[in-house]
């Protein structure tokens, strides 16, 4: 397997069906919805999937992309926001476009 394919995956939203402004974010090699299933038994919330992206380096698209929302202080916990899933979203088609798009892997 090539390094470059071993850092491709996916970064996921996923909202609380109770509460839409707590947001997941973050990175899987597997399809995203084996994720959710996960999480929803280590959390105890029922997620919903609000956007999949597919990365080419998916670790430090995640990495780039928790910083940038961090910034706002809306952290909730760890990987959990208390922020909008459009905004949020956003952010990641932003990131998204950059990394893809220039072939640019930006810095920690």
């Amino acid at each position: 397997m090539y390094e470059a394919e071993s850092k491709a995956g996916y970064v996921y939203v996923l909202y609380d069906s109770s509460n839409p402004r707590l947001l997941k974010i973050g990175r899987t090699k597997r399809h995203p919805h084996t994720r959710k299933r996960e999480l929803e038994i280590h959390h105890k919330i029922k997620w919903i999937i609000y956007a999949i992206h597919w990365f080419h380096d998916c670790e430090k698209a995640e990495r780039v992309i928790h910083k940038l929302i961090r910034s706002s202080g809306c952290v909730y916990r760890s990987e959990l926001y208390n922020y909008d899933a459009a905004l949020a979203n956003q952010v990641i088609l932003s990131i998204n476009q950059a990394m893809e798009s220039t072939n640019l892997v930006p810095r920690r």
